[in-house]
């Protein structure tokens, strides 16, 4: 407890402070036209906890340290004023007195003072507006701020334009108050979150225009109507620009239930009136492809929303989440093919997140004021902090510009120069079209997608061949093209019996190890059948030549996890369990090998072998791509999102099942070209010619061929934008093949995609030089503000404070310039 008062006029207060919480006498001036007394601790640096007499006071630096602690290390009031207790007094820091409430509500007056004097509100008697008290970004295009005044005569208007993401945080929720009517604002639509009364009398029309769903079942469009009783606000929405990460001043709301139009729409509003006379908008939204929708109707139809007259809007969805929509969203709505959008990924406001996650669990039980002013002062200090490290953000990207330019450039004039002219201007013409009728409709946009036919199959191949075998006059050549089928289809049952061994170790149980077994009978009968067919085609004594070969590589179960070209083992056959027929060679013409098949005039099976292990090959190449983009599903739609550890593992499960799937079709593949190596004849150079074409046609797959991946056919993804697709991808098929169409339409889409990739680069180029020089002047800008205030100034202490700040802003201007003119004169074009 609080001693007695241990002088006359004196009266002993309780000092927080940083070095911990004491009680001090103070004596206070009694003269007749003396201050009050909270004005006099003022005056000597303590903030009193209340007015009339005060009993606690803060000084200014804890008050700064809480600020910091709470943005640097989300410790809240109850966290830092424990420390202080355990400060002051180790032993007993419970009998240290409790003042948590006290610095609750002094915080609250201390945030709120130190933003109103930083956006210049302790030097100019203006009434504060919504966003005011925000820090803008610097680098954006500002009119009145850091554009020439001269700026809308400029030839390249396209520079001029605002570019915002929007995002759902679904973490900073808010229970329900007790007693709402006691909440008092500090700050209502000052900074950040958007004023409340006009916001909820918004919310009253209860307008929402539903559409036709013509895309996957996104999460926000599913939870828009999802009740969550127990919570006032079941999260936030905001917007930030999205080439720089500031968040953009009165554009936060409240989702009362889901991600909803009604709540998105008025955050759009407040952009366009940010707008300040620019015409040129990219909105950047994770549904963008639904939300566009009857988006002018919805504003032409609510009163409380207003578009500027004339405004061209373009819609875009980030890098990462176009991936989780259907095919077609990845041409119409990615940013890598909307004209002057520069190069950016459009997912910048996702890692702004993590600074608000930090103190959702401390803002979820406050008071809504209190929450909304705590939301607004980490989106301040994020903006801020963005501020400070601006210089060095754009010297990053002219280095980028610097270094991938040139290569952009280089890898499609190498494209241009193996087009046929005349295509390749017919194809830029249509893309120029696209872009320049991009609000006509979004369909045209579609050229820079595909849809691959599927390759010929073994089946479609055997078909054809069985057909022309019916054509042939002597009846003994009929039925070699099934019999051959029939060995490659045994081979891949060899490989099955091959990896159920490897798996079937000493630890296995009775029934796998009978199962294995049934398996290798069932195995060893089909091989004897076979053979005993490839007596009609081969006679004897060939099968009795089989018998010397080399054991089959495909006894080695471990090489089933092994992906590429894998080294020829011997074998000895006396090695060879009597048991394990997996391991015994099958009488293909490939196993003989062409000068065998050449001397003993057997080469039409060679032949027909060689057209079906193409097909084969085709077959596994399909598989793989489907499996590929099956496990790519698995991660973005189960792992991803799963909620728990469980759900995780068992989503981690589906993708070891579709790695297997993947393995085994890539151990057919690598066995299959193996064979095709066998039938051309050594020695021979047309053989040899014919050799090489084919396997550089169907190459070697490597592991990093099977990533699981989301940008299957969509190389400009964050990440793999400079990587190259897997050359199965892009592979020039056989007549077959090239006669439905894909290849041409696959060079198409890889023509105007570098096309598109130099373009955005160009774009970044002007758009980075642009930014530094609306960085410069908008520092610039700050500094004559400041010093105009000064100036303006009736004490001394309001002078220093404004030139300070002037200061300051030159400081950052200087670094600026000479930053910026180092990295020009260091990396040039």
């Amino acid at each position: 407890q609080p001693t007695s008062q241990a002088y006359g006029n004196d009266r002993l207060l309780v000092v927080v402070d940083t070095s911990g919480i004491h009680e001090l006498p103070f004596t206070f001036c009694l003269c007749r036209d003396a201050p009050k007394q909270d004005l006099q601790l003022l005056q000597l640096g303590y903030y009193p906890a209340s007015q009339k007499r005060p009993s606690t006071v803060f000084t200014t630096r804890v008050l700064d340290a809480f600020l910091v602690s709470n943005r640097e290390c989300n410790a809240s009031a109850r966290s830092f004023y424990n420390m202080l207790r355990r400060t002051t007094n180790a032993a007993f820091p419970h009998m240290v007195p409790d003042r948590y409430r006290e610095l609750l509500r002094v915080s609250r007056q201390w945030r709120n003072m130190k933003a109103r004097l930083s956006a210049g509100f302790g030097h100019r008697q203006d009434a504060v507006k919504p966003g005011d008290l925000a820090v803008r970004c610097p680098a954006c295009p500002q009119p009145g701020l850091n554009l020439p005044d001269n700026w809308k005569e400029d030839a390249e208007q396209w520079k001029y334009t605002r570019a915002v993401v929007m995002d759902g945080n679904f973490t900073a929720q808010h229970r329900h108050m007790k007693n709402p009517a006691d909440d008092v604002r500090l700050a209502d639509g000052q900074t950040f979150v958007v004023g409340e009364e006009r916001y909820k009398e918004h919310l009253k029309l209860k307008q929402e225009w539903p559409t036709e769903n013509t895309c996957h079942d996104h999460r926000a469009v599913l939870n828009t109507a999802v009740s969550r009783g127990k919570y006032e606000a079941t999260g936030i929405g905001a917007a930030a620009c999205s080439r720089h990460g500031f968040f953009q001043p009165h554009s936060t709301v409240d989702f009362q239930l889901g991600e909803r139009q009604i709540n998105m729409d008025y955050i759009i509003h407040w952009i366009f009136a940010f707008l300040s006379g620019l015409t040129q908008v990219l909105l950047i939204y994770d549904i963008m492809c639904q939300y566009i929708k009857r988006l002018q109707e919805r504003f032409e139809k609510s009163q409380y929303l207003s578009m500027p007259a004339g405004l061209n809007i373009h819609g875009g969805i980030g890098q990462f989440h176009v991936h989780g929509h259907i095919p077609r969203c990845f041409p119409r709505f990615s940013l890598n093919f909307i004209r002057y959008a520069g190069i950016q990924d459009g997912e910048i406001i996702e890692t702004l997140w993590n600074k608000i996650n930090g103190i959702a669990g401390s803002t979820r039980g406050m008071s809504s004021a209190h929450r909304h002013e705590l939301i607004d002062d980490r989106m301040n200090d994020s903006n801020w902090m963005k501020l400070t490290r601006i210089v060095p953000t754009l010297i990053r990207k002219w280095r980028r510009v610097c270094k991938e330019l040139p290569t952009a450039d280089q890898k499609f004039a190498e494209l241009e120069a193996k087009t046929d002219a005349a295509q390749g201007a017919a194809w830029l013409a249509a893309a120029d079209a696209a872009a320049a009728g991009r609000h006509a409709g979004l369909e045209a946009f579609d050229m820079y997608a595909v849809q691959p036919s599927p390759l010929p199959t073994k089946k479609e191949i055997q078909a054809k061949l069985m057909e022309e075998e019916l054509q042939v006059d002597d009846i003994n050549a009929g039925g070699e093209t099934s019999w051959v089928a029939a060995g490659l289809r045994l081979e891949e049952r060899k490989l099955s019996v091959a990896y159920t061994a490897r798996c079937v170790g000493m630890q296995s149980t009775d029934a796998e190890r009978i199962g294995l077994a049934d398996q290798r009978q069932k195995l060893a009968r089909a091989i004897a059948t076979f053979h005993k067919a490839a007596e009609r085609h081969f006679g004897t004594q060939p099968l009795r030549h089989l018998r010397s070969l080399p054991a089959d590589q495909t006894r080695l179960g471990s090489e089933w996890d092994l992906v590429g070209d894998v080294p020829q083992i011997p074998v000895h056959r006396e090695d060879i369990h009597h048991l394990q027929p997996e391991t015994l060679a099958l009488a293909l013409p490939s196993t003989f090998g062409a000068e065998y098949l050449t001397r003993h005039g057997l080469t039409g099976l060679s032949d027909k072998e060689l057209q079906l292990r193409k097909g084969q090959m085709n077959d596994c190449l399909q598989t793989i791509r489907i499996g590929i983009g099956h496990k790519s599903m698995v991660f973005r739609k189960k792992v991803r999102q799963a909620t728990s550890t469980q759900a995780r593992l068992r989503s981690f499960d589906e993708v070891h099942v579709a790695d297997d799937a993947l393995k085994k079709n890539v151990r057919i593949y690598m066995q299959a070209r193996r064979a095709v190596a066998r039938l051309f004849l050594p020695g021979d150079r047309a053989a040899e010619m014919a050799k090489a074409t084919l396997l550089a046609r169907y190459r070697t797959i490597v592991g990093d061929d099977l990533r699981a991946s989301t940008t299957v056919l969509e190389p400009f993804t964050p990440g793999l934008r400079h990587k190259h697709e897997a050359w199965f991808w892009s592979m020039e098929d056989t007549e077959e093949g090239r006669g439905i169409g894909w290849m041409e339409d696959f060079n198409r889409m890889i023509f105007l995609r570098a096309h598109a990739r130099r373009e955005r680069w160009r774009e970044e180029r002007i758009l980075v030089r642009f930014e530094m020089e609306c960085t410069v002047r908008y520092f610039e800008h700050m500094a004559a503000d400041w010093m105009r205030w000064a100036q303006a100034s009736l004490t001394a202490g309001h002078r220093a404070f404004a030139e300070r700040q002037a200061a300051m802003w030159r400081s950052l201007r200087d670094h600026a310039v000479n930053g910026f003119a180092e990295a020009s004169a260091a990396h040039q074009l």
